[in-house]
């Protein structure tokens, strides 16, 4: 009887054990719109780049995401960010860049507009 517990004891804590959790924290997804400065019109083919502090987007150290190109809409998606967090958004065209701060991320879909020459 003894035997039958233990082995009943050890199929549960594999059980219990062997589920998956989940993430061990939400995801927020930011959206990055860049668009002309007194236009307002969508921007392709800029450079953006997310940054965890002001000085690594000024310094272009460190970013948190690869290299990306806005397309024909001027958007670019980053997924995976960290929730309650402010990221710094950087976008470089030829002859200048911009460095944007974003609120706090929610968990979800996020947005954030940035405007440049």
């Amino acid at each position: 009887m003894k035997t039958l517990k233990a082995i009943c004891l050890v199929l549960i804590c594999g059980l219990i054990f062997s589920c998956d959790p989940g993430p061990a924290t939400p995801e927020a997804d930011l959206n990055i719109r860049v668009q002309g400065y007194f236009s307002g019109n969508a921007r392709e083919n800029i450079l953006v780049q997310v940054y965890r502090t002001r000085e690594d987007a000024e310094d272009q150290v460190a970013p948190l995401t690869p290299s990306l190109w806005t397309d024909r809409y001027g958007e670019v998606e980053v997924f995976g960010l960290l929730t309650n967090r402010r990221y710094f958004v950087r976008a470089d065209a030829r002859a200048t860049h911009t460095i944007r701060k974003s609120r706090k991320l929610d968990f979800g879909a996020n947005n954030c507009v940035i405007r440049i020459l």
